[in-house]
């Protein structure tokens, strides 16, 4: 049985050693957590120009201006100045020269002043994006000239309405046609189109009659790049039939377009002259188209991406 004058003694040695722990743990935490103040500033004036009193206002204003950097502060800077100019260089190893714009209105200190207020404005933004960069990435801070932003070349979908003359019972067809257009440079794009013309109550066992085709081509200018006017070449296949026949052939179409443009909307109407490996008949229905033919075509074009333009 351990006397309570003894069990007195124990408890108060033992709170006094973890008393003791306590206070040592929390002064090497708080050294180790504790950052190191920032470097001090060497601030040099080389100026001729500036008065006595100008020269102690410029220094207290531009350590104060600085000091916003904290530990991104450079460890030097010298504000400097001849007859005709002044320059602010910046840092160490190696220093960059800033231009001072020198302004007769609100005098050579506040010239200073600004270029100073204007490059520590630099160097916050530089330094929240680097913050904003996720842990994992340990990819270099991009050095030298900043990249262009990417420019799209043209390219988008139009609809249009085409005709095309026949021979025979009927004397036109008509019809929409698909084109789909990516851009390849800035004034190329590669087309891609379908579309079907008809001719109703033909005379004959046929009763109506269809023209379909597929092509792709290669156009330059209107409509898919903003331009005024525009030239295209395609080539594809044509299936022509009715209700108890078929024919196709091949084609191949070479012509010229013009579009008026609203935002990137745009009516254009395009003119094309066609050569087939051969004629189309059908043997039921009093209806050819014969080559070379040609076509006319007006309709609507949205451009999916703004074009390229010169700088």
């Amino acid at each position: 049985m351990v006397p309570l004058r003894m069990r007195a003694r124990i408890w108060r040695r033992t709170i006094w050693l973890w008393g003791l722990t306590v206070l040592l743990w929390g002064g090497v935490a708080g050294a180790k957590d504790q950052e190191p103040d920032a470097p001090p500033l060497e601030l040099a004036i080389e100026c001729d120009r500036l008065p006595a009193d100008g020269r102690v206002e410029l220094d207290a204003r531009a350590r104060l201006t600085v000091a916003g950097l904290y530990k991104a502060a450079p460890s030097r800077v010298v504000l400097a100045c001849d007859a005709s100019s002044a320059w602010i260089d910046w840092g160490t190893d190696p220093a960059v020269r800033l231009a001072v714009e020198s302004s007769s209105l609100r005098g050579l200190v506040e010239d200073f002043l600004d270029a100073l207020e204007r490059q520590v404005r630099a160097e916050k933004t530089r330094a929240a994006r680097r913050r904003e960069l996720p842990p994992e990435s340990d990819k270099p801070a991009r050095v030298g000239r900043p990249q262009p932003a990417r420019v799209f070349g043209p390219g988008g979908a139009g609809l249009r309405f085409l005709g095309e003359q026949a021979d025979g019972s009927v004397s036109l067809l008509m019809g929409p046609r698909l084109d789909i257009g990516v851009g390849l440079s800035k004034h190329f794009t590669l087309v891609v189109m379908e579309g079907i013309r008809s001719a109703f109550d033909v005379g004959g066992a046929g009763g109506a009659v269809h023209l379909i085709d597929v092509k792709v081509g290669l156009a330059f200018g209107a409509p898919f790049d903003g331009s005024l006017f525009g030239v295209q070449l395609a080539g594809g296949n044509e299936w022509f039939y009715s209700s108890s026949n078929l024919v196709s052939a091949p084609a191949l179409e070479l012509g010229g377009r013009t579009s008026i443009y609203v935002g990137k909307l745009a009516l254009w109407l395009a003119v094309d002259g066609m050569v087939r490996g051969r004629d189309l008949e059908l043997l039921d229905s009093d209806v050819s188209m014969h080559s070379p033919s040609f076509l006319v075509s007006v309709g609507g074009f949205w451009r999916a991406v703004e074009p390229l333009r010169e700088p």
